[in-house]
């Protein structure tokens, strides 16, 4: 009998969105299935830990947006065809921790680059071994993307709170109007339905009222058939 694929699920939202809190929640519920991965991005290699250091380092804030990009995109042939692929091909469920669709948010509309749409585009799928419009073209990465919604201004709000100003990342660091075009460039992938199926989850409630929602939908998600 052949094994079912696994699925591919992934995370994304704003920072101070509860990520970490719902990962952790996750990984409780199915501590005791052997058939989940639990990954992050970046990172999820060693190769990708020592890049993501560089990426979240402020020292490096004026960091020229292409160079940013690549640095994403330089870590991921790795993470997908050593530690992502084999999992799912195993019949393992993958949940990620973010993934391209934050380059995009963060990188393409957070720094208000969309001339850099569509190449930014083209390395998703290049990375993959895709056709450059394989992903315009409708067809799906992720078997689901859970996005957890929070206004950008609550958002930085809780990190501010939570680590202090000088504990900042290079992303966090930057001001409201930056995250304001993060948040609004998360919708626009969602609205034009880009790299697969999105739900969207309140952030802005008790963490284990939103626990609870992403639970239901990573369940519905692996009960479903496979893409």
């Amino acid at each position: 009998m052949a094994i079912e694929h696994g699925k591919l699920i992934v995370l994304e939202g704003l920072d101070g969105a509860g990520k970490g809190t719902i990962v952790a929640a996750l990984r409780e519920h199915f501590k005791n299935r052997k058939d989940f991965l639990f990954t992050h991005e970046p990172g999820g290699t060693p190769l990708g830990e020592d890049v993501r250091k560089i990426l979240l380092d402020k020292r490096y804030s004026k960091m020229h947006v292409k160079t940013d990009i690549l640095l994403h995109f330089a870590y991921r042939p790795e993470h997908y065809k050593n530690i992502i692929w084999p999992a799912l091909e195993k019949g393992i469920n993958v949940v990620m921790d973010r993934c391209d669709i934050s380059t995009f948010a963060f990188e393409v509309y957070g720094r208000n680059r969309a001339d850099l749409f569509n190449e930014t585009m083209r390395l998703c799928a290049w990375v993959r071994d895709l056709p450059d419009d394989y992903i315009k073209s409708g067809q799906h990465i992720f078997d689901k993307i859970i996005f957890l919604d929070l206004d950008p201004e609550i958002s930085l709000s809780r990190i501010t709170k939570s680590r202090g100003v000088s504990s900042l990342d290079r992303y966090e660091v930057q001001g409201f109007d930056f995250h304001k075009r993060v948040y609004s460039g998360y919708h626009e992938l969602r609205e034009d339905k880009l790299f697969g199926p999105w739900s969207v989850v309140n952030a802005n409630q008790k963490p284990e009222d939103v626990a609870k929602q992403v639970i239901g939908i990573v369940e519905s998600t692996i009960k479903s058939r496979a893409l």
